[in-house]
């Protein structure tokens, strides 16, 4: 696809094997940031998706799909890729070497999750996120309002104390407002003009719906039918609640707009 004709996929969940389309679909030096949450081969129950491969095979996947991640970005733009504790040595020698390069990891902290212990993992709230970047990175593009450490404090959008409305049958579903400032925070509005958002493990659509509330545009990939009709019915939810607070049907403000206005 050239990049002349990028606009027909904004705001498009795929079906779709994330790496395919990605090959296919998002154009090179096209993107200027990328959210990925993938299965973190744990035998997570997904809906159809198995969660759990060799280790081998798992780490060789995550090679593929990074490197799609990097061709998808623009140069000096950012990504964040999350994965559990328990595999992160494996997921960092991934990305080290896949094309893209490693950064610092982003912490999510839970302030009001369980805390109880499982098998080997001692602490449940925290889970890590890798910030990586393709070639040269700018600082330029981070909004230092949203993200100005490298902790982000949301609680869970399982948790009773979320303000998040409603449920999703999706067994990793992440809050919104988390990723409001994540994404926010990587793409500054007043350098990155209209960012382009991309999630190539879409899930219920929490990428999508917090690019609604920016005002950012966004391509998403699922490969789960189930999911992708989730995602889409959530983000076209979000997307008519947004504009009753914006005032404008098509084109919602982003947050600082919404309050400041």
């Amino acid at each position: 696809m050239d990049i002349t004709d990028m606009v027909k996929v904004f705001g498009e969940v795929f079906e779709g094997d994330c790496i395919e389309v990605m090959g296919s679909d998002v154009p090179n030096n096209s993107v200027d940031f990328i959210n990925a949450d993938p299965p973190y081969n744990l035998s997570i129950n997904y809906n159809s998706y198995d969660d759990k491969m060799d280790d081998a095979a798992y780490k060789e996947w995550c090679v593929q799909w990074m490197n799609g991640c990097y061709d998808s970005l623009k140069p000096g733009s950012y990504c964040v890729l999350w994965n559990s504790d328990i595999n992160m040595p494996l997921f960092i020698d991934a990305i080290q070497r896949s094309k893209l390069t490693f950064s610092h990891f982003l912490k999510w902290h839970k302030p009001t999750a369980q805390n109880r212990h499982f098998n080997t993992v001692l602490f449940v709230r925290t889970e890590l996120g890798c910030i990586c970047y393709k070639d040269t990175p700018t600082n330029k593009c981070l909004d230092y309002r949203r993200l100005w450490a490298d902790t982000v404090s949301h609680e869970t959008a399982r948790s009773k104390h979320s303000k998040e409305k409603g449920s999703v049958n999706h067994p990793c579903r992440r809050p919104i407002d988390l990723y409001s400032n994540i994404i926010g925070g990587f793409c500054n509005a007043k350098y990155t003009k209209n960012p382009i958002v991309l999630d190539p493990f879409m899930g219920s659509g929490t990428t999508g719906c917090a690019c609604i509330r920016l005002g950012f545009d966004y391509i998403g990939i699922e490969i789960d039918p189930v999911y992708v009709k989730m995602a889409k019915e959530r983000i076209e939810k979000e997307r008519e609640q947004w504009s009753l607070l914006s005032g404008e049907k098509n084109t919602p403000q982003t947050f600082w707009e919404a309050v400041e206005g």
